[in-house]
């Protein structure tokens, strides 16, 4: 009996051992897992900064395209207001040359017909 008894207790004794072995073990696992989430986490963070990045510098180029064709269609709205006026003013001088026409011509049909008579 005594044989039985001191065998259990170096039984005991070993599985304790084991115990403790496999709570230093899953201690070591539980920083190893901790230490790569932290990891993971910080690779995640980077690539968000980095993606941020990106998505702000695009955002920055297209704030410029736009500004730049909006001062583009402003120069292209002035420049067609100048060319309606320059066309304008082009009709206006049409019209008196046609009229200085007309009377030159009614002029010379007067004077033609008055050397007739």
């Amino acid at each position: 009996v005594k044989g039985a008894l001191r065998e259990a207790e170096k039984l005991q004794a070993e599985l304790e051992d084991e115990c403790e072995d496999m709570k230093a073990e899953m201690a070591e696992f539980e920083q190893q897992k901790e230490e790569a989430i932290q990891v993971a986490v910080k690779k995640a963070d980077a690539r968000f900064h980095q993606e941020v990045t990106v998505l702000r510098n695009a955002l920055t180029k297209l704030k410029t395209q736009v500004a730049q064709t909006s001062e583009d269609n402003e120069a292209r709205s002035e420049e067609a207001a100048i060319l309606e006026e320059e066309l304008m003013r082009a009709k206006e001088e049409k019209e008196e040359l046609e009229s200085l026409l007309a009377d030159l011509r009614e002029q010379l049909q007067n004077g033609t017909a008055a050397l007739e008579e």
